[in-house]
Formats: structure tokens, C-alpha cells, sequence
């Protein structure tokens, strides 16, 4: 039985309508600081990329081609003709005043490695402006990646730097979240964005000086640090040139022009790496047949720099200890034996290899070998990887401030806390229909079987003892399960289509799926309202006449049923029957009904009635408990609107959760 009431006590606010309407698509709202395109620009050690990604749309970033490939390597030289050339422009130039390559570092304080990275950034954002990839410039925001081990000072460095090329507004953010947000955007990971939400997944991102380890819980990304260990493909880069060099007819020539000409020694290192990949890309075809590229040195008379090895070779240069006396495969073995014993309390079911030297199958198989209970996947187009996610992360981003604002607004406006309150009387209704079927078996039906063995005299002491048993079950926290149900009937009958009315189209606009926005149903936020009912002690028994229906009910039964006509045999009976006459015809009925809760009824007598009787008549009179109990509650005005602060700081703080993880599905 539900009934409804208007509090009085409510503040004035305009009315809430329910009525719920499909929404319309609305429009995302236009950027407070006019930003509408996002550069995703991965300058790795090795090998750099850009993308773009409308802060409007949902489409995948598309490639920027500042040169004729996808990806470039990262390369920069000073011509005497042509200034400041990058990439494959810089390793295929001749008569160089200078070239620099693999000069991404930590060590950004060190002018020898400011110098490139300033050089390489400014040209970049020259190309993308020239050749128009770029035309709405000032709509634009750069995100720049970096290694998830760098700190957050030599991140605000890097920032610096890039803003000193020209790149801004720019922020910096981790390679190892990019990587995870291209391989859940590209669905590299085989498993949906609401499905991540309960999955861990191990990242681990082999760069060309680094190999990152991120671990993701709930789409929250958690570094982990070992240390100063620098394990990078470009390790290998040097071991084949020093291999090459060792077996190469002119070595000693060849060392005297590196030393006069430092920037052929890099020319030569990239064509190892360019073999390197050629010879990754497909292993088994090089059993036989040798992987080969040639270069053309310039010198008096010509000299050409072959590098030419096959699957013998490569064993013998993964064999090489090359970083803290250990090989690249026994070194990386190393790490990820650590990475599991930092992640074995949340074990992942999902390793995600990115990064260009993933492609090396033996990086896969000793992944497989140390987590084998978990999926190995390796990501498609690792040399774009990084760039596309940069994209991803920063347009998700700016959709999530957004969304987050737009959430914030309607949180701050008071409607959910006038919601709340003006629903709450619908909610004391369904308490106190849960407590007028609840207090009888837990408190009214104990008290009656200790006034039946005698251990309370008269039916004023179980009126009494009925009382405290009352406000006792009420404050008793182990009992706050009682209050769920009528907590969640009510959420979700009263308040949340209010919410869905308010929050649906916030999810359509920002491409967030309707399921991932439920978290108020939640056991945890049910209990946090029913216990703040329990801590806030409703004063359900003051002026409340609740006792006095129970207890009439035992009266009546005894004195009119049964019990009555059972003492009236006899002598006894008469004078019992003759004293009642006279009480009730000398007072009041309320005199009589005093002096019979006050009389010290025979044990005989207080057993005639049954628990079972007892309990059937308490049930049909549930009504009227349930209304006293209601009235009583409604005039604990004080109270209320206590619980009802507390009803809206805790819904507030689970709708906070519930955007949080909404926020991680934006697209």
C-alpha cells in the first residue's frame, strides 16, 4: 500500500515533468577556446607520424603525409642548398653539413639533444603548413607522445620545447595511453569498450630507445617503473652496423670517413635499420636468401655499404649482450618476468604488443611464455599506432570536459537535490510499508512471547518493551538491509527516469552508450541511503500511536474472544465480569483501557492467544501500522531534510562514478 503526501516544508522550485521524449540529436557544443581539429603527432626515436581527428566527428584520424609515406623516419639535417630537411629528405641528401637521428631523450636539458628535437618540430609544422594539411591552423591542438616513464617535469619541459618549434597550444601525454586507445578505437583488442571496463590489460610499447610497461585497470592507465632500464630496438640498430662493420672488406676507410663525416655513420645505421625491418617483416623467407640493401657513399673513388645478412646472422647479433651484459631477447625476457611479478595481483587477460619493434616475432612468443594464461595481441600498423591514439586521446578528452561540464551544471542547479526531496514522501511510503510487515515479526511478536512466558508483567510493560525493541531494530546497522528494496523500487520508479530524461541525450550527443550510464542501481549506493537512514535515527515512534494499535489488538482478542469468555465460567468469572461492568459504566473508556494494560493477566490466560493468531491480525491491521508509521514519519521534518542532503551527496557521488566510466567509452 503506497500513499502519497505533499510536504509542506519544501522549498519553492519550478515543477519537474517526467514525461520522457526520444531525444533529438543536438549538436556538440562549440569549444570555448574555438579548438576543432587535433594533431596527433608521435615523434618517436626512430620512426615519426601525424594524424588528425575532428573534435566533431567519430571517424578514425586520418593519416597526415608531410612526406610521400604514412610514417617517416626521424631524421634532420642541414643542407648548404635546401636548409633544414627530415626524413627520408635527410637520409637520402648528400654533401650534408649535419645529420641527426635517434636524438629523442630524457635528457632535455642537454643542448645536444634540444637542438634536433627543435629542428625536426619546427620543420614539421613548416611541411604541414605549406602543403595546406593543416589550413584552419589557430583551431588546432597538438598532442605530443611520450614515454610513459618520463616525469612529470621533463614532460612541462618537452611542452616547452615544443612551443619553442611553433607547436601550440600542445600537451603531452603518455605513448602507452595513445597505444591503448588505438587498439580499443581499432578494435585490436577483440573486446568492446564497456567490456574493458572489467578487463586488465598489459600495454607493452617497444620503441626504438624504450620499452614501456602500462598496466589498465578500468581504462585508467598505471605506469610501471622500473627504473633507468633503456631497452629499445635501437640496440639492434647499432649491434648490426658494429656486425656489418666487423665483416665490411674497407672497414678501416670506411671508419676514417665516419670520423671526417660523422653524419655517414647515421646514414649507414638507418639502412641496418631499414634491413632490420625488411628482414622482421617476414623471417622465414630469409632462411636461404639474404636480406640486403645498398648504399652509396660519395667518396674518392665511390665506396658502397651493403649490409646483407640472413636468419644465421640475426641469431648471432640476438645472441650479442648488449645491455647490462645481457642479449636484447634475455634483457626483455627479464622485464616482462618483472612486469609480471608487479602485476600478479590484478594478472592481465589481455597483453597488447605495439610499437614498430613488435613486429619481431620473438618479442610475441616470450610474452606468451611468461603470461600464458592471458590473449597476446599484437596492433596493427604499429608505425602509426601511437599517432592515431595521440588523436583519439586528445579529441576524447575534449568531448569529456564537455560532457563532465554539462554533467557538472545539472548536478550544481539543485534540480536533482528539489527531485529528491519532492519524491521523498513517495519513498516514506514504501518505508513504511516495509516496516509495518517488517516490526511485527522482528520486534512485536519477541516482545509477545516474553509477556506470554511472564517475563514482562502487564501489556504496558510490552507496550513499552515493544517501543524500545522498535527504536533498537531501527539504529541497528545489520538491519539496513530492510531498507534496500523499498530504496531501489524507488530509484527506479521515482527518480531515475528523471535522470534518464536529463542524461539519455547527453550520452546520444557525446556518443556514449545508453548501458554505461546506470550506476545508481548499485548495491553500494542503496546501502549508503539506507544506512543514512539508520544513522539519522527516524524518530518513527514519537507521537506515534503505533504500540497503542498493537496492543488494542491483544486487548480485544483477550477481553471480547476467547480469553474472556473462558475466565467468565466460575466464580472468578463472575466477579472479573462484575468489576469490568462497573469500570467501564464508573469511567472513561480510555480509564478502562488503562486499568486493563495495567493488570497482571494469568499465565492461563495470556497463552490462549497464539503467535499465530497474533501474527494473523497484526497482518490484516498492517494498514493502519503502515499508517501511523507514515505520519509519524512525515512530521520528522529535521531529519528528513537531513536524510535528504544525504540521499543527494551520496546519488551525486555514484553519478560522478557513473560519468567517469562513461567518460572512458567517449569516442
Amino acid at each position: 500500500m503506497l500513499i502519497n503526501l505533499t510536504r509542506k516544508h519544501l522549498q519553492p522550485h519550478p515543477p519537474i515533468v517526467d514525461t520522457h521524449t526520444e531525444p533529438k540529436t543536438i549538436p556538440l557544443p562549440s569549444p570555448v577556446d574555438g579548438i576543432t581539429d587535433i594533431i596527433g603527432f608521435d615523434l618517436g626515436h626512430g620512426e615519426s607520424a601525424l594524424t588528425l581527428a575532428k573534435v566533431a566527428s567519430v571517424t578514425e584520424p586520418q593519416v597526415l603525409e608531410v612526406q610521400a609515406s604514412r610514417s617517416f623516419i626521424t631524421a634532420v639535417a642541414e643542407h648548404p642548398k635546401r636548409g633544414i630537411i627530415i626524413g627520408d629528405d635527410a637520409y637520402k641528401a648528400r654533401e650534408l653539413d649535419s645529420l641527426r637521428v635517434r636524438f629523442k631523450t630524457s635528457e632535455l636539458n642537454n643542448p645536444q639533444a634540444r637542438a634536433p628535437i627543435k629542428l625536426f618540430a619546427s620543420q614539421v609544422l613548416h611541411l604541414l603548413e605549406e602543403k595546406d594539411l593543416i589550413p584552419n591552423r589557430q583551431h588546432c591542438r597538438f598532442i605530443v607522445g611520450c614515454p610513459s616513464g618520463w616525469t612529470p617535469n621533463v614532460r612541462e619541459q618537452y611542452a616547452d620545447l615544443m612551443r619553442e618549434s611553433g607547436i601550440e597550444p600542445v600537451s603531452i601525454m603518455a605513448e602507452s595511453r595513445a597505444a591503448f586507445l588505438h587498439a580499443r578505437e581499432a578494435q585490436d583488442l577483440h573486446i568492446s569498450g564497456e567490456a574493458l571496463l572489467d578487463q586488465a590489460v598489459l600495454i607493452i610499447d617497444i620503441g626504438s630507445s624504450t620499452t614501456d610497461f602500462t598496466m589498465v585497470r578500468n581504462l585508467k592507465e598505471h605506469y610501471i617503473d622500473f627504473g633507468d632500464i633503456r631497452l629499445g630496438a635501437g640496440l639492434l640498430d647499432e649491434a648490426i652496423l658494429e656486425y656489418v662493420l666487423e665483416r665490411f672488406e674497407r672497414h678501416e676507410e670506411l671508419e676514417a670517413i665516419f670520423r671526417r663525416f660523422p653524419h655517414y655513420r647515421a646514414v649507414c645505421e638507418l639502412t641496418c635499420r631499414r634491413v632490420k625491418e625488411q628482414y622482421f617483416s617476414a623471417e622465414s623467407r630469409y632462411l636461404e636468401e639474404p636480406a640486403t640493401e645498398s648504399l652509396k657513399i660519395p667518396s674518392r673513388p665511390p665506396m658502397y655499404f651493403d649490409v646483407e645478412f640472413r636468419q644465421e646472422d640475426m641469431q648471432n647479433i640476438l645472441k650479442q649482450p648488449l645491455l647490462r651484459g645481457k642479449s636484447w631477447p634475455n634483457a626483455y625476457r627479464d622485464e616482462l618476468i618483472a612486469a609480471h611479478e608487479k602485476v600478479k595481483e590484478h594478472p592481465p587477460g589481455l597483453v597488447f604488443l605495439t610499437g614498430g619493434a613488435s613486429r619481431m616475432e620473438f618479442t610475441r612468443q616470450i610474452a606468451q611464455e611468461i603470461f600464458p594464461k592471458a590473449l597476446i595481441i599484437r596492433g596493427r600498423e604499429p608505425e602509426l599506432t601511437i599517432a592515431k591514439g595521440l588523436a583519439w586521446a586528445g579529441r576524447i578528452d575534449r568531448k569529456a570536459e564537455a560532457f563532465q561540464r554539462e554533467i557538472d551544471a545539472f548536478l550544481n542547479s539543485g534540480k536533482l537535490k528539489y527531485l529528491l526531496s519532492s519524491r521523498l514522501p513517495n519513498l516514506l511510503g514504501l518505508l513504511a510499508e516495509r516496516m509495518a510487515y517488517a516490526l511485527p515479526e522482528e520486534v512485536v511478536i519477541p516482545a509477545f512471547k516474553d509477556w506470554q512466558r511472564g517475563k514482562l508483567k502487564t501489556l504496558a510493560d510490552l507496550e513499552q518493551a515493544i517501543e524500545q525493541r522498535a527504536e533498537e531494530w531501527l539504529q541497528d546497522p545489520s538491519n539496513v538491509h530492510y531498507f534496500n528494496t523499498p530504496v531501489q523500487s524507488w530509484f527506479f520508479q521515482k527518480v531515475m527516469p528523471y535522470l534518464e530524461k536529463h542524461i539519455h541525450p547527453l550520452c546520444d550527443k557525446y556518443n556514449i552508450p545508453r548501458t554505461a550510464f546506470s550506476p545508481p542501481a548499485q548495491t553500494a549506493w542503496q546501502g549508503k541511503v539506507s544506512a543514512s537512514l539508520v544513522t539519522n535515527r527516524l524518530r518513527v515512534f514519537d507521537g506515534l500511536n503505533f504500540t497503542g494499535v498493537v496492543v488494542s489488538i491483544l486487548m480485544a482478542n483477550m477481553l471480547g474472544g476467547g480469553g474472556l469468555a473462558l475466565l467468565m465460567q466460575g466464580p472468578v468469572g463472575l466477579i472479573l465480569g462484575f468489576v469490568i461492568g462497573i469500570m467501564a459504566f464508573a469511567v472513561s473508556r480510555s480509564q478502562t483501557d488503562a486499568w486493563l494494560k495495567n493488570m497482571d493477566f494469568p499465565l492461563l490466560l495470556r497463552r490462549i492467544e497464539t503467535v499465530k493468531s497474533v501474527s494473523k491480525k497484526l497482518h490484516q491491521k498492517a494498514p493502519d501500522i503502515q499508517a501511523e508509521i507514515l505520519r509519524s514519519l512525515e512530521q520528522d521534518v529535521e531529519t528528513l531534510e537531513k536524510v535528504s542532503t544525504e540521499i543527494d551527496a551520496s546519488l551525486k557521488m555514484a553519478l560522478q562514478e557513473a560519468v567517469r566510466k562513461a567518460t572512458l567509452l567517449i569516442r
